[in-house]
């Protein structure tokens, strides 16, 4: 595990370095470093995200829309939690 995270995070700082027009262009290393962070990302987020269907994005075969899909469907339970748990604390702020 500790080595996927260190990979998670050397794609993440490899992908901060890269000149933003570059991603214009088709980069298969380039893709396979955003691959990898998104995974990284994905899987940091996992233990705030408890009503996701999904364990891992999974990047293998898939193109980039399936991808997008995926942290789609992670995303709307824990923008759904953030929301419920701002408004708790707009509601009552000494409750931190």
């Amino acid at each position: 595990m500790a080595n996927t995270n260190n990979a998670g995070a050397e794609a993440l700082r490899r992908l901060k370095e890269v000149d933003p027009p570059s991603l214009l262009v088709p980069n298969p290393t380039l893709s396979e470093t955003a691959r990898v962070a998104s995974q990284y990302l994905f899987s940091s987020l996992r233990p705030f995200s408890q009503k996701s269907p999904l364990d891992q994005l999974l990047v293998d075969g898939y193109d980039a829309e399936q991808i997008w899909h995926q942290i789609d469907l992670q995303a709307q339970p824990l923008l759904s939690t953030l929301r419920r748990r701002v408004n708790q604390f707009v509601k009552n702020p000494d409750e931190i």
